[in-house]
């Protein structure tokens, strides 16, 4: 699917499921809640001619996004905290908002997360989107995780410090790092943020921003392989759930 013209579509996620919807359905939502009045947060209201009313916005990121949106004319209208989804944190059951529905001129939805790109490092924001993604794939809708311009494999751009990568695993090998510590391997290693964020997926660290904690991860979750190693998600879906048939015993592995 092309769109000329405009870039961020052409970074959305699409999945073999892919559906168009009647539009009808689509033109009677409204949020499935109100983003938070916090302080912390740039929230407000932005007037939009294309969906007439007005539409709630977190931060600086989701504003310009969604002047974004409603220049754009494949756009035909669009809604905030779409849908809430369910998923698991360790044992835990929560809920999570994406924050953008959008409705294209070709029938098909898109679901979208603004982030700014360090923040698609962190472990909690790839848990969620793995429940977006898993959401996303059996409904038929895009998925876009960006910062209005990035998607998270611009995280890999740049070279990479090898001194901070072996740095880095020497430091873990004692115990995770925190602030301070990855701050004075940063200057032994002349480091930039970008090179320790290359540094976090090549090393498949897990990474919270605050209080800022690196640790050792998962070096093969969904989230790394479909946005890092880009890798298929319904294919990686198929290979687990024939693995955990097999463990199960409800497949006989195949003989050599």
């Amino acid at each position: 699917m092309q769109y000329k013209g405009d870039k961020i579509l052409t970074k959305v996620l699409w999945f073999r499921n892919r559906a168009k919807f009647d539009i009808d359905f689509f033109d009677l939502l409204q949020p499935s809640r109100k983003v938070s009045p916090h302080r912390r947060y740039r929230s407000g209201l932005y007037h939009s001619d294309k969906c007439c009313r007005d539409i709630q916005y977190e931060s600086a990121l989701e504003l310009r996004f969604i002047e974004r949106l409603e220049s754009n004319p494949h756009v035909v209208f669009y809604w905030e905290q779409p849908v809430k989804i369910p998923y698991w944190r360790g044992r835990r059951k929560c809920t999570y908002t994406p924050d953008y529905g959008i409705y294209l001129d070709s029938g098909h939805v898109v679901l979208a997360e603004i982030k700014a790109l360090p923040d698609m490092l962190d472990s909690q924001v790839q848990l969620k989107t793995e429940a977006l993604m898993a959401f996303c794939s059996e409904r038929g809708f895009g998925l876009l995780l960006t910062d209005g311009r990035h998607i998270p494999k611009d995280l890999m751009k740049g070279k990479v410090n090898r001194k901070l990568e072996g740095e880095l695993v020497a430091a873990l090998n004692n115990s995770p790092i925190h602030q301070c510590q990855c701050q004075e391997i940063m200057e032994r290693c002349n480091a930039t943020k970008t090179e320790l964020y290359k540094a976090v997926i090549r090393l498949g660290l897990r990474f919270r921003p605050f209080p800022m904690k690196l640790q050792h991860g998962d070096s093969k979750s969904i989230f790394r392989q479909v946005f890092f190693e880009r890798k298929e998600y319904d294919e990686l879906c198929e290979n687990q759930l024939t693995t955990l048939l097999y463990l199960g015993g409800i497949l006989n592995k195949p003989t050599p």
